[in-house]
């Protein structure tokens, strides 16, 4: 009895072990390509239970999921093979102003017969500088007035330009290159600093941060349109969360603070809504920041299955109307982790690569599907996709069964089938995704500014950052120029609040999708260029 204690600890050691190596060291990408070609069926097979000897030669399809369909044969129809890209290309530098300059060298031929030039061959060479900050200097007129005030002399002069922070001498042109710096390109504020430094003016960064504190809480209204767009007209979402470490005076060391990301992409499905991403920073990822953000929402929320979503869908709950979505990549990531650890002595690799291939069997017809429309996209998936997540269920039913309840390819089994009303609704509604990669990967961003910069200084620092990364990754996403179009915001807000504009106006024009053509990735106007003396 001792014995088999012993080898059942050193076999839940060596797979523990082999887990944390595969977290340390294996590739992130999950692609997935059994050791030794197809994978022979083990004794929980499906033949093994009668179920696969019951679909007749002619039904099943050549990749043996016996759905009784056939996948796109991509041998018989080649595609042009793509020709390997360098990332070079032809110089194109008709985005950048052109200065002719005087050719100084001999206008004789070089031979020493003395003739002269016949042509001229241009010679092209790209020139940078380093920031270059200037300061405009306006005159603007005093008046002497003329009514009488009592034998008193008074003077009236006009007033100075609006600015977005009034009492400051700092135009919309610096406060939207230092947010652009920060919260598009990811520079912590001590490097830009020392940029600023090197280019002769000496701020420092505690001034640069709050100068970004106090501009978010500015542009607020524009930030809230945008929430609304997002989780009031859109019919889908995918929302995710990430840590951010937030400093917490003395406690002696940082908190953690977690951004919430929202995000909209209808183009699946050929939706009109532009795309569009929103950011919330939250002091935890506790369930009722969930239900305050969603609360009252109608609408579909693609999520990764962490408990925080849970009461999605719940009747009489906050968000009783938002219906739950999971995914299928974290589901197939544990059947992935089971088999790269088990795979080397072959104990139990069989039956979580068969769920595997079956899983990327759905993605692989579900992405024939891409920009259709909900209900082609819906006749598809009936079509081939049914059947295999029929099979996909019997199968894990089956291997559950074999399998004692502490085994980690257990736990993967009731990963997938506690989340099962979320994992198969894809199958009756159209304009629903097979996972929440889109919201993850606009969590790039995010996380390289937190790897620049290590922790939040504040709670306020951590708003800002989301009202300027909701409005930039927007940007991004709808082919606008972050930098021209912080700009353009930041003077015609400038201009409404210089006005007395009260808050209550509509900010909805002010969003990255309604920004004029002059905010576009790589549009210049003709007097567009850096300022020369006269």
């Amino acid at each position: 009895m001792q014995v088999k204690q012993l080898k059942a600890q050193i076999k839940e050691r060596d797979e523990r072990i082999a887990r944390l190596k595969h977290d340390l060291w294996a590739k992130s990408a999950e692609n997935f390509e059994p050791k030794d070609g197809p994978v022979a069926q083990d004794e929980t097979g499906p033949d093994s239970t009668g179920q696969g000897n019951n679909v007749p030669d002619a039904q099943k399809s050549s990749d043996g999921c016996g759905c009784g369909k056939s996948p796109k044969n991509y041998a018989a129809d080649p595609q042009k093979p793509k020709k390997a890209s360098t990332g070079r290309g032809p110089t194109d530098w008709n985005c950048f102003d052109h200065f002719t300059l005087k050719y100084n060298g001999p206008l004789t031929c070089p031979c020493g017969c003395g003739g002269p030039p016949r042509s001229f061959n241009p010679e092209k060479r790209l020139h940078c500088r380093p920031v270059y900050y200037w300061v405009d200097v306006t005159y603007v007129p005093k008046f002497r007035c003329r009514y009488d005030h009592d034998g008193e002399e008074r003077m009236k002069t006009m007033p100075f330009a609006a600015t977005l922070l009034p009492g400051t001498n700092i135009s919309s042109s610096v406060l939207a290159y230092h947010a652009t710096q920060r919260y598009a390109w990811g520079l912590p504020w001590y490097r830009i600093e020392t940029m600023m430094r090197y280019a002769g003016w000496m701020v420092y960064r505690s001034t640069l941060m709050r100068r970004a504190n106090k501009t978010a809480e500015a542009i607020m209204g524009v930030y809230y349109a945008l929430m609304e767009s997002v989780l009031g007209d859109s019919i889908r979402v995918f929302v995710d969360e990430t840590p951010i470490p937030i400093l917490r005076p003395g406690k002696g060391k940082t908190g953690t603070a977690y951004f919430f990301a929202v995000h909209r992409d209808d183009q699946p499905f050929g939706g009109s809504l532009p795309p569009a991403t929103l950011y919330t920073s939250r002091g935890s990822r506790a369930g009722y920041h969930v239900h305050d953000l969603f609360a009252g929402r109608s609408l579909i929320a693609h999520h990764d299955g962490y408990g925080g979503y849970g009461k999605f869908g719940t009747v009489g709950s906050a968000v009783e109307n938002v219906v739950s979505v999971g995914c299928w990549t974290h589901s197939r990531r544990n059947f992935i982790k089971y088999y790269e650890t088990t795979k080397s002595d072959g104990r139990g690799s069989a039956s979580a690569a068969e769920i595997i291939e079956m899983i990327d069997l759905i993605y692989k017809y579900d992405g024939e599907t891409w920009g259709w429309s909900p209900e082609k996209r819906r006749r598809h998936r009936q079509e081939y996709c049914k059947p295999i997540i029929d099979k996909l269920r019997r199968r894990l039913d089956e291997i559950k069964a074999t399998v004692s309840a502490g085994n980690r390819l257990t736990k993967a089994i009731n990963y997938v089938l506690n989340r099962w009303d979320g994992l198969t609704r894809f199958l009756d509604d159209g304009r629903i995704e097979l996972d929440t990669n889109a919201v993850e990967r606009q969590f790039k961003p995010i996380q390289n500014l937190r790897k620049n910069v290590y922790f939040m200084g504040s709670d306020e620092g951590g708003q800002a950052w989301a009202v300027f990364s909701s409005l930039i990754e927007t940007c991004k996403l709808n082919g606008v120029d972050p930098y021209k179009y912080l700009v353009w915001m930041f003077d015609e807000l400038a201009l409404l609040f210089g006005r007395g504009a009260q808050p209550v106006m509509d900010y909805r024009k002010f969003l990255p999708w309604n920004a004029p053509e002059k905010c576009a990735v790589g549009f210049k106007a003709e007097d567009e260029g850096m300022p020369r003396a006269a």
